[in-house]
């Protein structure tokens, strides 16, 4: 191999590792990205003590020709919808599930569970601090794994905000796909919404 050959390909070997730092390898164009659930609906008295739901979600990435791409960077966030709830408020939570069992993975110790919570009609109530131990930071970067999909847990709280909706947004390079999520207050024996 001559001189200017050799410099040719430190300087590929060089820009592919350049390239590869802190660059998301995402799904190609042409791509499709599932939430399922992609849309699901809560109905909670006006009555209701402080609690939660916990949601499998699976997301899984198909290429252009519609089989799933394995191995592949997805970025996941939530967004609420304006004016559900107060600004700087959470409501909704999302967990790693990597064992697939439906139970949230907590982020300081992805090999148990998250503590379970329990509503108290007497104080101490279960607060949304409480609901959102070991939760992800949003925006959060991860893989789906060899099959092409990666199960979640989102968590919708209740009881603490009447009626609120929000998004489970997921981009992987150029490729988008989301599901909806929703709330809504039900008149209660002794309160009615508002």
């Amino acid at each position: 191999m001559n001189k200017k050959s050799s410099r040719w390909m430190a300087g590929v070997a060089l820009a592919g590792l350049l390239n590869g730092c802190g660059s998301e390898s995402g799904a190609p164009s042409g791509s499709t990205i599932e939430v399922k659930a992609q849309t699901k609906e809560w109905e909670v008295s006006a009555d209701s003590f402080p609690s939660y739901n916990d949601q499998p979600v699976v997301i899984t990435v198909r290429g252009p020709n519609g089989n799933t791409i394995n191995d592949v960077d997805i970025t996941v966030s939530l967004d609420l919808a304006p004016g559900t709830v107060p600004l700087g408020d959470e409501a909704m939570f999302l967990f790693e599930d990597n064992d697939r069992d439906g139970v949230p993975d907590c982020r300081f110790d992805p090999v148990s569970p998250c503590p379970l919570l329990i509503a108290s009609a007497t104080p101490p109530l279960l607060t949304v601090a409480d609901m959102a131990i070991g939760a992800l930071a949003f925006p959060y970067r991860t893989k789906v794994d060899s099959f092409g999909s990666k199960q979640f847990v989102l968590r919708m709280s209740f009881g603490v905000y009447l009626s609120y909706r929000g998004d489970l947004n997921v981009i992987s390079g150029s490729t988008f796909g989301s599901g909806n999520f929703e709330v809504s207050c039900a008149d209660g024996p002794s309160t009615t919404c508002p």
